[in-house]
């Protein structure tokens, strides 16, 4: 049921290394929001396009999970969301932004009457 409303979004990855430089980000950045960038590459009938998430928020959660021997490391990164947005080669598919009241799919603005509503 669409009600015109956002819901609180997170964003959860997984990283397989525990690196200094992740260490210094995690820490430096646990409070504020941050830019997170993550690319992929999509086999779609045969053809390869590019996908890119742009994510601003701030670490909810670090789960470094259980070490086991003969094990890869782990380390889960949960994060509070405060913009998202989704291009597929080059066009935006999905743009979010809760404080802004901004939801846009595929190029139609759901939330452009509320946002007027409330200037």
């Amino acid at each position: 049921i669409a009600t015109g409303t956002l819901e609180k979004l997170e964003c959860s990855f997984t990283l397989q290394e525990y690196s200094a430089a992740v260490f210094a980000a995690t820490a430096a950045q646990k409070a504020a929001n941050s830019l997170y960038i993550f690319k992929a590459n999509i086999l779609q009938d045969g053809t390869h396009k590019r996908a890119q998430a742009l994510i601003t928020g701030h670490i909810k959660e670090i789960d470094d999970g259980d070490w086991e021997a003969k094990k890869e490391i782990e380390r889960k990164v949960t994060l509070s969301v405060a913009s998202c947005a989704l291009e597929i080669d080059g066009t935006q598919a999905v743009l979010i932004d809760a404080d802004n009241l901004i939801y846009i799919v595929d190029g139609v603005d759901f939330l452009a009457s509320a946002r007027q509503n409330l200037q």
